[in-house]
């Protein structure tokens, strides 16, 4: 199979969000909110409210089609997650139900775990869960200065070792972020990604990036408690515009 085409394929979070997207898919380390807890559910232990997401790509959909969604809650110290992430290409169908938690350990450090059950297709019967699950852990550590680094590990395959992984740090502060990962899984190579976000004028954020040699662009506009981001990439040699919706209901 093909670098890009054996992405999707698999219980990773890559194309997930269209903000992530934008930057690189340098996600890893990202504070909580949109589709986060796809990249590291340690995000929902930082979690203060209610999460709403939803995405699909609008162009190119013969190449590749990216529809997840999920719904994220987050109380106190805990946060949990319910997502879907289907995709699929030429190599065939990837859907995978997320049933993820975190914690935070304190102001500082938190820690999460996702389960990721591969729902069949064809099937004749409505499929809640479905089965074969494999697992994501993932933890945050909120640093100085507008630093957050982060960390996933995860498997591939049932009952098997950990065979995918990523680190990488989030920098923040007032109108700019930046991103850097490095993802590595078993059978493909290593794949650093980078991303910027400069917030160009009220409510309006402008990003580029590369996820490894693809380069990636976006913008995101905020609509009250919403955001909708705009991404911009290549698969397989294909132009792929994708658009999401996140949104915030404060409990």
């Amino acid at each position: 199979a093909r670098a890009g085409s054996a992405t999707v394929q698999r219980p990773t979070p890559d194309l997930v969000g269209a903000r992530a997207l934008a930057m690189g898919d340098a996600y890893v380390a990202a504070p909580a909110g949109g589709p986060g807890y796809f990249h590291n559910p340690a995000a929902l232990g930082l979690l203060p409210d209610v999460r709403l997401f939803a995405q699909t790509n609008v162009t190119n959909r013969d190449a590749v089609e990216m529809d997840p969604k999920g719904i994220a809650y987050g109380w106190r110290r805990w946060g949990a997650a319910w997502g879907n992430r289907i995709a699929e290409d030429d190599e065939g169908v990837a859907d995978y139900t997320y049933v993820s938690g975190g914690v935070s350990l304190s102001s500082h450090v938190a820690l999460g775990m996702s389960a990721k059950v591969w729902r069949s297709h064809p099937w004749p019967r409505f499929q809640a869960l479905g089965g074969s699950a494999t697992y994501d852990i993932g933890a945050l550590v909120d640093g100085p200065a507008g630093w957050t680094v982060g960390g996933r590990i995860g498997q591939l395959s049932r009952g098997e070792r950990p065979r995918a992984g990523a680190v990488g740090a989030w920098w923040e502060r007032g109108a700019h972020a930046f991103a850097a990962e490095i993802e590595a899984s078993d059978g493909q190579p290593a794949r650093l990604s980078a991303g910027a976000e400069w917030e160009a004028a009220r409510h309006i954020r402008l990003r580029v990036g590369a996820r490894g040699t693809e380069p990636t662009a976006g913008v995101g506009f905020a609509v009250g408690p919403s955001a909708v981001d705009v991404a911009w990439t290549q698969y397989n040699g294909a132009g792929v515009l994708v658009v999401s919706i996140a949104s915030s209901l404060r409990p």
